[in-house]
Parts: structure tokens; sequence; C-alpha cells
């Protein structure tokens, strides 16, 4: 038997010929025949769906073999000449090429290995990252031109002002990543965005250094600032991405395979921008025009990526899904899609869940505070009115699935709250939480949600009971 076959074998699927009929007839996807030995009673079959690819090998006897990915070609003298491993090595080249280019540039087992609107947000993201590889090359370009290496050589003091310049810039990125970096996971849409707005920025500010080589130093060392505060937004969301994509525990497969996809993008985007360079020489008005263009096509690039990233559920999302769709849920996809203006992170934590849970129990009279603490003992999370809102605090060991049942509980709460309920019986409305949560929980499960993943908002306290 020939060596591909062989493989085959080693996957065995099927028994005998009930099951052959089965695989009779090619079903699902795009199938075609690749050869036949009617003589035998051997018959190869080829199925595709997307870039996956199977080849299903039926036997006279109704034995079935499937091999996922290319057949190797057969070495001499195992299969005889002109016979069927020769013809499945002339059918499949192409299919050996694309399977090539899908184990380098794609994970493993796609597209069964990640999420709806993958491939999308690949596309976008080819995009927005060769368009700002090609802006960062002609910005690099004219900070040199304003240290003097248009000149025929470096001064001193401008690699002097170099260093100087990355160094200001670093500590400006450590300042920004302590005041927001809590914020990356639950506002990831929009942190990419704004960071995408922020090297463009950063672009242009270095880009203007060669018209003002006196102010050299302070343009040069802002621009590294900004440009860091957009590389640490930048790469922090893109890991949260990564993690939504991954369906099979593969995040280390998906980010190596954006690494992979980043290399080809920055050699196409790095070309753009020299060929830029050479068109433009030292006009700084061109520069300009041309890095506007650019950047124009970075942003809208990177705003389109972020809508094929499926949502994640979080406190909001559950408000909405709990108030507008009693029925059946939609998918992650249709509810990122729908989310055109992505929501801005806050510029201050919002009062009432924001509050402290000893500042909520210390509000409410010691007979109530004691009562709630009775009802929530054994509970990894907390909800009860406290001067008119909801507050929610979670356990420091929450779970998700713990975080999903006290974002259902702080949702019936505001609607006691909104039909202005003078008294609120915690113990009832936490049964009833009780009660709802494996409904929705089927519910989203149906509809692709990852329940595994429910963002833990930073300004919804954790504490310890």
């Amino acid at each position: 038997m020939i060596a591909s076959l062989r493989a085959a074998g080693r996957r065995y699927l099927g028994t005998r010929a009930g099951a052959a009929s089965a695989w009779a007839t090619p079903s699902g996807g795009n199938a075609s025949l690749l050869s036949t030995d009617t003589d035998g009673g051997i018959r190869v079959e080829e199925r595709r769906k997307g870039n996956a690819r199977e080849v299903v090998l039926v036997t006279k006897c109704g034995l079935r073999f499937l091999d996922s990915g290319g057949l190797g070609a057969c070495p001499a003298g195992e299969g005889g000449g002109g016979g069927i491993s020769e013809k499945l090595d002339r059918a499949g080249w192409r299919a050996r090429t694309r399977d090539a280019l899908a184990e380098t540039f794609l994970p493993a087992s796609y597209p069964a290995s990640v999420r709806e609107g993958y491939i999308d947000y690949v596309k976008w993201q080819a995009t927005a990252v060769t368009a700002s590889s090609a802006a960062t090359v002609l910005s690099s370009s004219f900070l040199l031109y304003a240290v003097g290496l248009g000149a025929g050589s470096v001064p001193v003091a401008g690699a002097m002002n170099w260093v100087m310049k990355d160094g200001l810039g670093s500590l400006g990125t450590l300042v920004f990543t302590k005041a927001v970096a809590h914020g990356f996971d639950r506002h990831s849409k929009a942190w990419h965005i704004l960071s995408s707005g922020l090297l463009d920025l950063a672009l242009a500010m270095e880009v203007a250094t060669f018209s003002s080589p006196a102010h050299f130093l302070a343009l040069g060392a802002a621009a590294n600032a900004v440009k860091g505060v957009s590389f640490v937004a930048g790469s922090a969301t893109r890991a949260a991405f990564h993690a939504t994509f991954a369906r099979s525990d593969n995040m280390a497969d998906v980010t190596a395979k954006a690494a992979s996809q980043g290399v080809l993008f920055h050699l196409a985007g790095s070309t753009l921008g020299m060929g830029a360079c050479a068109a433009i020489g030292q006009s700084t008005p061109l520069a300009l025009a041309a890095l506007l263009g650019l950047s124009s096509v970075h942003l809208l690039a990177t705003w389109r990526a972020t809508l094929c990233v499926p949502a994640t559920l979080s406190r909001e999302r559950v408000d909405l899904l709990l108030s507008s769709h009693p029925g059946e849920v939609p998918t992650p996809l249709q509810v990122a899609r729908r989310e055109i203006i992505p929501e801005l992170p806050p510029l201050k934590r919002r009062g009432g869940s924001g509050a402290s849970l000893v500042e909520g129990l210390l509000s409410l009279p010691p007979a109530k505070a004691n009562e709630i603490a009775r009802i929530f003992r054994s509970e990894s999370h907390m909800a009860f009115v406290s001067r008119g809102e909801v507050l929610l605090a979670l356990h420091e060991r929450c779970d998700p699935e713990s975080a999903l049942k006290g974002y259902v509980h702080a949702h019936l709460l505001a609607c006691q709250v909104k039909q202005g309920r003078g008294t609120v019986d915690d113990s009832a409305i936490l049964q009833e939480a009780a009660r709802a949560v494996p409904g929705l929980a089927s519910r989203l499960e149906r509809a692709g949600w990852d329940l595994n993943r429910v963002a833990a908002e930073p300004d919804i306290p954790r504490a310890r009971w």
C-alpha cells in the first residue's frame, strides 16, 4: 500500500458496508472525485469546506479511511506506475500548496479551531498593518533627516538627542500603563481603535521634526511616548482578541500565527513605504499628505477589524440580552457587528456599582445589612440596593458562572428599582436569578457564546467573605 494510505489507515474511522453508503456520494462543502479504480473497487474523493481539506478512500469491502491535509507523493516503486497514487499526486499539488500556506499562516485545524469572524478579522488586519508599516517607514526617514542623515552624517548631538528621545518616551509609557491598563479587557475594541489613532498621531509628530530640528528632542520624545502608549494598548487588546477567537484552548497557536501574518504584512508595508520615500524625497508637505492617506486607511481597516471580533459577555451585554432578547439570543458576532461604535473607556469609576462593598453595607440599616450578609453568606456574589442604586460585588474567587449569576441578579434588581418598588425581597430575587441562569446559559451556548469568558469589570468591586 502506498505511504499516504498507510498514514490514512492509522486514522481508520469506519467499519463496513452499512457505513460505506454514507461515503458513496460526496456531501457537504465542495467535494470532487479524484480517482476511481473500477476493477479494484477503490474510490478516492476530496472534500473541501473553506480551507479545510479531507481525502476519503472507500474500498470495495466498505472500509473507509480519512486523511486530513495533503497526500504526499508516492515513493518510487510503491503503488505502481500510472496507478492511483500517481493520479492523486497530479491532482493534489495545488491543494498541497494551499495546505502549506495554511500551516504557515492559519491556526491548526482551521476553521474548526477558531470562532466565527476570524478570517475577516485577518483580512482587515492585513490592510491596517500594511498601511501602518508604510507610514512608519516614511516617518522614520524624516526622523533621520531631522538629525542630519540627509547632510551625509549623523552628528554626535543628534545621536544623543535620539537616545534621550527614546528614554523620555519610555517613561511616558510607564505612566500610562499604570493609569489605564486595568481597562484593556473590558474596553478592548475602543482601546484598539484608539491605539491606532495614537500611532498615526505619533508618526505625524515624527515627520514634523524635520521642519523644526530645533525642537527635535521635545517632538521626538512626545512622539515616542505616544507611540509607546499605542504599542502597549495595541498589544494588550490584540491578546484579548486572540483569546476571544481561540476555540480549542489554542490561544498560543492563534497568537503565533498572528505573528507569522504580521511578518508578511510588515514586509508588504515596508516595501510600500520605501517606494513612498523614494517618490517623496524630503518634502514635508508631500510626506504629511501621504501620511494622511495611509493613516485614513489604517484607521478604517482597524475599525472594520474590530467589528469582526465576537463579543464576550459583560454586565452591559447581559442586561441587553435579557431586556431585548427574551427568546433566542443573537450570536457573539451578530452582537459585535451591531456595536458600530464601541463603548468608550470611562474617565472615572461609575457610581453605585463602583462603590465599595463595605460602604454599601454601612449605608444600610444594621438589620438590613445583617440580612444581606446572611442571604449571601454562601454565594460568590452580592447584589443589593444601596441609596437607590444597585450595588454588585463579586467574591475574589468568583468564577465565570458565578459572575453570570451576579449579572443576572443585578439586572433583576435594577428592574425592581425602575418599577419604583420601595422594598425588595432580596432572598426571592436571588432565588429568581438562580432559576433564570440555567435557561439563559443554555440559550447562550446554543448561540455560540463562550461561558468561560465572562468579563470581570474593573469597576465592580471584589471582596472576601
